[in-house]
């Protein structure tokens, strides 16, 4: 319920600003601290009323007033957490943004409210990182990658709430956006990590909306390190949040599959759709499969491509729950072997060689006779196929029944013991 005197402070607001501006440092405290007992007991409705106007007068060309309003915004961190949650977001880049201006009072004073916001962070493993994290704020270009190595070799053990993931994001956010593969990577990772972390998700929910599509720029980067971290994180935030908040992300993927173009793009997609797929389980799948195998047929050579690299990720995803759906998925796979176009019987082949390899010993009885009926197809492509896989198959029965009989020795080895057994029969006959 909102306190009575809440209708009142809007009509004050100068009155308290005016008060951080006083020359007399008495004024000034009374000023901060009438404004954090303020800010502490404020209702959801007082700060959607106040948040407003404090956040017009950062616009002013007034020094001192920006100062006033930056000491105000510095106080809504001793808000409650549910309101720290929705007043946040919009808080901190423009705070941020306070950081570059020109004038060194109102740099300062954004600082020292970052700072504020820094002190009521209650997750100790960000906390400890405060000054890191405020560092990257103030000074993106040089600080960004050393705040993400910070972040990245933490060990979480409590989980992360609204003020401490409000100083994190725009550093993860410029990290995906950095050139660097590193940099980009690492922001991926603890964006991934934080998904699980979270005291509540929806603290999440206001940042989503420039997020996902730099996440979904990284899907698509030339660098496969970058492409597949990035899915990881697609992956966590939708098995952390749940599929509602991500409502256009499957048919996104889906669409980017039929790209025509560079592959990296497929590629991504791929990925990605299987790390979704593998969060929300096999009864997603279940509803995706009709879709994925009839698009495995489509009569554009890149769409095929594009569907068929699913079964490359989804044995990795999904592990053995993906094992019921080969016989469902097998026939496209061998079908894809014989293809006219080069890039479908590249990426048949290399989904047969992860099938076999994952599901090899498992699924002997189903994959044997399938790949000995290619041995005698009348294209030579899907013979010359069909024999690669069984090689491989036949290469995973027999390692898995050697006998582990521990570390293989080379030619020296084997010649020094001999030597030693001569000499030690010498020994004996003497």
């Amino acid at each position: 319920r909102a306190p009575l005197w809440e209708p009142y402070f809007v009509p004050i607001i100068d009155i308290v600003l005016a008060g951080f501006g006083d020359q007399n440092n008495d004024v000034k405290m009374a000023a901060s601290d009438a404004s954090k007992a303020l800010m502490k007991s404020m209702s959801d409705h007082g700060v959607r009323q106040v948040l407003p106007i404090l956040l017009e007068f950062l616009d002013d060309s007034n020094w001192r007033t920006k100062c006033t309003a930056i000491e105000l915004l510095g106080s809504m961190a001793y808000c409650s957490a549910k309101q720290l949650a929705a007043c946040l977001p919009s808080i901190i880049p423009k705070l941020i943004s306070c950081l570059a201006d020109s004038h060194a009072k109102v740099s300062a004073t954004a600082f020292a409210s970052l700072r504020r916001v820094g002190g009521v962070v209650q997750n100790q493993e960000i906390a400890h990182h405060v000054e890191v994290l405020l560092k990257a704020l103030e000074n993106p270009s040089a600080e960004t990658d050393n705040a993400l190595e910070a972040l990245l070799f933490t060990r979480f053990c409590t989980s992360v709430d609204a003020p401490a993931l409000a100083l994190i994001y725009p550093i993860l956010y410029r990290g995906l956006r950095e050139r660097v593969t590193s940099t980009k990577m690492k922001a991926a990772q603890i964006i991934g990590s934080l998904s699980q972390l979270l005291t509540d998700p929806n603290v999440m929910v206001p940042y989503l909306k420039e997020l996902v599509p730099q996440l979904k720029v990284a899907l698509v980067d030339p660098i496969p390190e970058v492409r597949a971290t990035s899915s990881k994180a697609v992956g966590a935030l939708v098995k952390g949040m749940g599929e509602s908040r991500f409502h256009s992300l499957i048919p996104w993927l889906m669409e980017s599959l039929k790209t025509e173009g560079a592959g990296v793009e497929r590629a991504g997609a791929a990925q990605a759709l299987c790390e979704v797929i593998g969060a929300l389980g096999v009864g997603r799948l279940e509803t995706l499969l009709p879709d994925i195998l009839a698009n495995c047929m489509h009569p554009k050579a890149h769409v095929r491509e594009g569907y068929i690299q699913l079964f490359v990720f989804l044995p990795h995803a999904l592990a053995q729950q993906f094992q019921p759906y080969l016989q469902r998925v097998l026939p496209r796979v061998l079908d894809g072997l014989a293809d006219e176009a080069e890039i479908v019987r590249t990426v048949s082949l290399r989904s047969g060689q992860i099938i076999v390899k994952n599901y090899g010993q498992q699924c002997l009885g189903l994959l044997l006779p399938k790949l000995e009926d290619g041995l005698f197809s009348d294209n030579w492509r899907i013979r010359h196929s069909s024999l690669l896989l069984i090689g491989d198959l036949l290469m995973r029965v027999a390692t898995a029944a050697m006998p582990k009989k521990g570390k293989v020795k080379t030619k020296a080895q084997l010649a020094e013991e001999a030597e030693d057994a001569e000499e030690e029969e010498e020994e004996e006959d003497e």
